[in-house]
């Protein structure tokens, strides 16, 4: 699913002889600044500014159950969403979690419920830009 993201800036990561391997795309999602990290510099610049769709996929540090009292983001590392499928896969499971209508992919090794709240420490990661047709520089043939 692409989510409507906007893009505030860019902070390049890894840069060999000039060029920006990866990066980080400082975005705001439902009212919080959250850190988006760009292993293949998808991103552009002339982004900035803008409102593109984005899939999101999250590689967690920490997941917890979490009463759903409270869903969205409570600092750009951590979040707290609800679940809206689990899927078992050949290595563990993954979960689509709707944060506020924003949803992202989770791979971790327990399936929570449908419905069921889990708190997350995390970083998200760039997986798509929508309508874009570059591919990264760990993708080309």
């Amino acid at each position: 699913m692409y989510n409507q993201i906007k893009i505030l800036d860019l902070i390049p990561g890894a840069e060999l002889d000039g060029v920006v391997h990866d990066q980080w795309i400082v975005t705001e999602i439902d009212g919080a600044k959250v850190y988006l990290f760009d292993q293949d510099a998808l991103c552009s610049i002339n982004l900035v500014g803008k409102t593109v769709g984005m899939v999101i996929d999250v590689m967690p540090i920490e997941v917890q159950e979490h009463p759903c009292e409270y869903i969205g983001f409570m600092d750009e590392r951590r979040f707290v969403g609800k679940i809206i499928e689990c899927i078992k896969t050949t290595d563990g499971f993954n979960s689509l979690i709707d944060i506020n209508g924003f949803q992202v992919n989770l791979s971790w090794s327990y399936c929570y419920s449908s419905s069921s709240c889990v708190k997350v420490r995390d970083r998200m990661d760039l997986v798509e830009i929508e309508s874009d047709k570059q591919t990264g520089w760990k993708t080309v043939g």
